[in-house]
């Protein structure tokens, strides 16, 4: 691929068997990520309080999160050549479950804004910039509108 090719608005930066390792090591981050918040959640190790605002919701988030991380890692090991799809939703995703786990944990104080910072910066690399420009537009909105959540008090809920 020559330098052209790898600046057009729509091309994928990376070969597929780079793309295809770089996914594979995402996914063992992905893995290693989910069975640590879990582990630390359902121990009890975290605190209760961090998670006292949606118990329920924060335990639910982090068991989908966990068996998404458990799908990721096996179907990319998968000869499939569909890995650049593959690397499109499974970051998506991941700001998805990382963005409810920012609003189910209590906020930015709890360092989880840093994964999806860590996730932003990952998918500039694996992906079209178009694509990895509209995840930090989506990882933005969900910590600005969790911040204005937590800022502006709502009839009948505490902030």
């Amino acid at each position: 691929m020559n330098m052209i090719e790898s600046t057009k608005a729509g091309a994928f930066p990376l070969s597929e068997s780079l793309t295809r390792r770089v996914l594979h090591y995402l996914n063992v981050y992905r893995m290693i990520i989910s069975v640590l918040l879990g582990f630390g959640y359902f121990s009890g190790a975290i605190g209760t309080n961090v998670a006292s605002e949606h118990p329920e919701f924060a335990g639910a988030v982090l068991t989908f999160y966990l068996v998404f991380a458990a799908f990721n890692l096996f179907s990319a090991l998968r000869p499939s050549p569909k890995i650049y799809r593959l690397a499109q939703l499974s970051m998506l995703t991941d700001i998805l479950f990382l963005s409810l786990l920012l609003i189910s944990f209590g906020g930015l104080q709890n360092g989880l804004g840093v994964l999806l910072i860590f996730t932003c910066g990952l998918g500039a690399i694996l992906l079209p910039i178009r694509f990895a420009l509209f995840m930090a537009t989506i990882a933005s909105i969900a910590i600005i509108s969790e911040t204005v959540m937590r800022q502006v008090p709502v009839e009948g809920m505490e902030a």
